[in-house]
C-alpha cells in the first residue's frame, strides 16, 4: 500500500465483508436517489453491488478507517474491466426485488435510460479508446465531515498501486459532466480527460501507469460514480 495510505487519524486498508453495511451507509451519505441508479433502487441494491465488487475476482474495494474509532470515513471500488453489465447481471435478483418493493420505479425513465446505457452500450467512440488493460473506478466515497484531509488522494494513490500490481496498464474514472469539483480533483491528480470515452452526461479521466506517468497530488475530496 502507498505510504500516503496512512495518516495520524485514518488508514486505508482492504474492505472486509464485515465493512459492507458501513460502506453502504457511507454511499447513502454521498449520493442522491434523484441522480444515482443504485440509490434509486435502495440500500439493499447498493449493498449487493458492493458485495459483488469486493468479493469478485476482477474487482476490489478499499476503505479509509478512522484510527481512533474504526469508523469508515472513505471507500472506493475498482474493477479490472468494464463492470456495469456483469455487476447488473449478478445483482439482477436484488434488482427485481427492489422493483417489486417499489413499483413506482417502473415509471422512472431516468432509471431505465441509465441502466440500458450502462448494461448494453459501450462508450461513444470505443474504437478510439485508450489501450486495453485499464482498470475502472466504480465509486469513490469520502464522508462529508472528513473532506479536505487527503482521503480522496490516498484512496486514488492506493488504487493505482493495487491496480498496477494486478497487471493493469492504467486506470480510468467516469465523472458526471456537471460534477465540476470531482473533475478538478482528477485533473489535479494528473489524470487526463479522454474525449473518445465521453458519453452524453459522463466524461472520463485516465491515468496510465509507468515510470513517466505518475499520479500527482490533489487538494480536496469528492465522491464520484458512473452508473
Amino acid at each position: 500500500m502507498n505510504a500516503d495510505a496512512h495518516s495520524p487519524t485514518w488508514t486505508v486498508r482492504d474492505c472486509l465483508v464485515s465493512d459492507l453495511t458501513a460502506v453502504r451507509d457511507l454511499h447513502s451519505l454521498c449520493f442522491s436517489p434523484d441522480e444515482h441508479v443504485p440509490m434509486m433502487l435502495g440500500g439493499r441494491y447498493v449493498l449487493a453491488t458492493y458485495r459483488w465488487l469486493s468479493t469478485g475476482p476482477r474487482s476490489y474495494c478499499l476503505v479509509a478507517a478512522d484510527d481512533a474509532t474504526g469508523t469508515l470515513v472513505g471507500a472506493c471500488s475498482i474493477s479490472d474491466q468494464p463492470y456495469a453489465r456483469p455487476m447488473f447481471i449478478a445483482c439482477l435478483p436484488t434488482f427485481i426485488m427492489s422493483v417489486a418493493l417499489r413499483p413506482n420505479l417502473l415509471l422512472r425513465s431516468k432509471l431505465w435510460r441509465r441502466l440500458f446505457r450502462s448494461s448494453h452500450h459501450p462508450p461513444n467512440g470505443e474504437r478510439d479508446s485508450p489501450p486495453d488493460g485499464l482498470a475502472e473506478v466504480a465509486t469513490v466515497l469520502v464522508h462529508p465531515a472528513w473532506r479536505g484531509r487527503g482521503i480522496f488522494e490516498a484512496l486514488m494513490r492506493s488504487s493505482a498501486d493495487r491496480s498496477a500490481a494486478r497487471g493493469n496498464k492504467g486506470i480510468k474514472a467516469g465523472v458526471y459532466k456537471s460534477n465540476t469539483a470531482s473533475r478538478r480533483a482528477f485533473s489535479k491528480l494528473g489524470w487526463k480527460e479522454a474525449p473518445a470515452l465521453e458519453t452524453g452526461d459522463t466524461v472520463f479521466y485516465v491515468a496510465e501507469f509507468g515510470p513517466n506517468a505518475g499520479i500527482g497530488a490533489v487538494s480536496s475530496d469528492h465522491e464520484t460514480h458512473r452508473s
